[in-house]
């Protein structure tokens, strides 16, 4: 685990000194999977002594818990949206308890940007409600989308989406994004990877 030695390292050379560690639920990013892999691991180094009490070694007993703790964390998420919804009279309130929520930073470890839209009654244009983590105004993030324009003229999927009643996944949304302002001469957008160095790598629509 060449690539998370500087975090386990400093444990490592303790024990070697006779002190046992326990580490719970600990973030190690891991490169595994071909990418950098969001991974939780919770462990503890005891030493192994001989007779005179030197450290003849090192015993690392280690348990993945990257599902429970990622579980765990997605459902305070939900749990956090199902307190706001009853106190919602309008869609004001709607957009205010949401924007709440999604913008808090344990948020950004799963969703790193959100856009929320609001379809018209007559289906013919669609209104941002909630911008969080990108600027709104782009063409990464309209405001306001007429649905009656080409879809060619828009990034997102908003008529397949709408005439499928089905959710599009965009793999790889960055390049995608990138040729997309190039064809429409519109100002670069990265799009966020919240507490991430990297872009998302899908996007769900």
């Amino acid at each position: 685990w060449g690539e998370v030695w500087d975090v386990i390292y400093p444990e490592f050379k303790g024990v070697l000194q006779g002190n046992a560690t326990w580490s719970e639920n600990k973030l190690l990013l891991l490169n595994r999977n071909n990418y950098c892999e969001e991974c939780y691991f919770t462990w503890s180094f005891s030493p192994v002594k001989y007779d005179d009490g030197t450290v003849a070694g090192v015993l690392t007993p280690c348990w993945e818990v990257t599902e429970r703790v990622m579980a765990e964390r997605r459902l305070t998420i939900l749990k956090e949206l199902g307190d706001f919804a009853p106190t919602f009279r309008s869609t004001t309130d709607a957009y205010t308890g949401l924007r709440h929520v999604l913008a808090t930073p344990l948020n950004n470890l799963d969703l790193t940007f959100t856009l929320v839209y609001l379809c018209a009654v007559d289906s013919k244009s669609v209104s941002l409600g909630i911008c969080v983590g990108l600027e709104e105004g782009t063409l990464a993030a309209p405001s306001f989308v007429s649905l009656d324009a080409s879809p060619d003229s828009m990034f997102w999927p908003f008529h397949t989406v709408l005439e499928s009643k089905e959710q599009v996944i965009i793999e790889h949304p960055q390049a995608l994004l990138d040729a997309f302002l190039e064809r429409a001469g519109g100002v670069p957008v990265c799009l966020p990877g919240g507490s991430w160095p990297e872009p998302p790598r899908s996007v769900v629509v």
